[in-house]
């Protein structure tokens, strides 16, 4: 699969501590972990611009990942925890909506790593799940342990890393788990430095390109060098 993040960053006027400005960015990244590209949109000033702006993001990267020289069966978009109802709504109408020439299948996931949920184990001492644990919470929603017993020692001072995985759109015929796994095996692609959690690249790229954009206008430094789109810059 060819997997593409969607996500979004605002920035914040430290005056009036008002949001001033949104943008919306994409990732793509094989589900073996080969890197294809990142893109930044232009920054907006409405909520019907985001929305807008996240819809037209979510075209254009499937639209350039079908282009890219990989080997796919299927295209799968990783929508960002964050996003709110009617931006995740936007984008996943933009995915359900394109006609691939490649593959007929579109899938599409959100993925979040909130803290509000956590699981014990029976199976050890400390109560914790093994890694790659996963649980089916709901009809569509899993808890996936992309970090568990085995990383007690690596992840001192603070609980082994989970991700909450809600499918948003399945066509018949997908193994929903089969999906989870790509989310489990981009969370192990993922170098981990300073002690940092384990979670699937294509959220971690995702919140590494929000922090950037916070503080810089990168939209037009990156449309003026478009080569560097080809290139992990956010690391």
């Amino acid at each position: 699969s060819l997997i593409i993040g969607i996500g979004t960053a605002e920035k914040h006027d430290p005056a009036s501590r008002t949001r001033k400005r949104d943008q919306a960015f994409a990732t793509c990244v094989s589900s073996k972990g080969v890197f294809g590209f990142s893109s930044v949109s232009p920054t907006v000033d409405t909520e019907e611009e985001l929305t807008r702006s996240l819809s037209n993001a979510t075209s254009a990267a499937l639209a350039k990942a079908e282009s890219l020289n990989l080997q796919f069966d299927s295209l799968v978009v990783h929508l960002a925890g964050n996003l709110k109802r009617d931006e995740r709504e936007a984008a996943e109408a933009a995915a359900r909506a394109y006609r691939p020439t490649q593959t007929p299948l579109v899938c599409v996931l959100s993925i979040s790593d909130r803290a509000d949920m956590f699981a014990i184990s029976n199976d050890n001492e400390f109560g914790m799940p093994a890694r790659g644990t996963c649980i089916r919470v709901a009809h569509s929603q899993f808890l996936l342990f992309t970090e568990g017993i085995e990383d007690l020692r690596s992840a001192a001072r603070r609980t082994p890393c989970s991700v909450q995985v809600r499918l948003r759109h399945v066509p018949d015929g997908v193994d929903p788990l089969s999906l989870i796994a790509q989310v489990y095996d981009l969370s192990q692609v993922n170098f981990r430095g300073f002690n940092g959690a384990s979670k699937p690249v294509s959220l971690l790229y995702s919140e590494t390109i929000a922090r950037a954009l916070k503080h810089a206008d990168l939209a037009s430094a990156l449309a003026k060098h478009p080569e560097l789109n080809e290139r992990m810059w956010f690391l």
